[in-house]
């Protein structure tokens, strides 16, 4: 089932809920919003404490309750890329191959830097139905015009046409968050694929707004006031001045 297309711009938001407390005044928080984007919400489950299957269900069911009309990202970030799981490649992978084939989701991050066995990660999610797979790849570190351009051309090798590629990277200055959009406008061109770009840190928040002009079709913004990453907007102001 294709969520994102390439032509689409959505307005994302991080449910970063650590307990399921925490989670329900989140989504509360969701569903008092008046917002004139389409909304895509994405559960890190990086953030989530307690692994069992029986809690990670509940909390999948909770979120389709809450917020039945927005696709689901689920997301489970490691340390390495920017998030808060300390996991080796091994345990990663098996993580993936255990949410996917046990919660419901829409689409699902995968970091295939971090993978150990690829081909059998593909293998195993290829049962899995219908879903779309977001590859991605974050830099937590400034990168010029060229490593951009090399890290897309990357995943882009390692997505079906329908799926989608994701890049975040750190911006210190103008010339970072430039060397992004550009990267990004050349792949829109040259690719069939959906692109995901942002420029994490306060120099890169120009990227999250003008996005969509250079071919980025999903912005996070932030629910909380500490966001789920680096120079995020609050949700309402990114979603009023969303292109």
């Amino acid at each position: 089932m294709k969520i994102i297309s390439r032509n689409d711009s959505w307005l994302g938001v991080s449910v970063t809920a650590a307990n399921p407390a925490e989670l329900s005044s989140q989504l509360g928080l969701i569903n008092d919003l008046q917002l004139q984007h389409q909304l895509l919400v994405e559960w890190r489950l990086d953030y989530w404490q307690n692994f069992s299957p029986l809690s990670l269900q509940n909390g999948n069911r909770l979120l389709r309750q809450q917020l039945p009309q927005a696709p689901l990202l689920i997301t489970l970030r490691t340390a390495e890329e920017g998030g808060r799981s300390v996991l080796n490649r091994v345990t990663y992978t098996q993580q993936l191959v255990t949410i996917s084939q046990n919660l419901d989701w829409d689409l699902l991050d995968i970091m295939p830097a971090q993978v150990a066995d690829w081909t059998a990660l593909k293998n195993e999610l290829q049962k899995s139905a219908a879903q779309q797979l977001i590859y991605s790849c974050h830099r937590l570190c400034t990168r010029t015009y060229w490593q951009n351009w090399c890290d897309l051309q990357w995943l882009s090798r390692l997505a079906a046409n329908d799926e989608i590629i994701k890049l975040a990277v750190h911006a210190q200055t103008p010339q970072n968050s430039l060397d992004l959009l550009n990267a990004t406008l050349k792949m829109r061109y040259q690719s069939p694929r959906p692109l995901i770009t942002m420029a994490m840190g306060s120099a890169g928040q120009i990227t999250r707004q003008l996005g969509p002009i250079f071919g980025s079709t999903l912005s996070f913004g932030a629910l909380t006031a500490q966001g789920s990453a680096p120079g995020q907007l609050p949700l309402i102001q990114l979603d009023q001045s969303l292109i």
